[in-house]
């Protein structure tokens, strides 16, 4: 039973970690506001 725990937490840590690194990396390489200066929001309100 211990080893099933240890293997779960451990599973869950390292996905953890992996999705950490992968939003971190993802954050850094798209930006946001480059879609603004490719195209511009109107002027005009809805």
């Amino acid at each position: 039973m211990g080893l099933l725990i240890v293997t779960i937490i451990g599973f869950a840590v390292t996905f953890g970690l992996a999705a950490m690194f992968m939003i971190h990396y993802m954050n850094d390489s798209l930006v946001s506001h480059d879609s603004e200066v490719i195209d511009p929001k109107p002027d005009v309100r809805y």
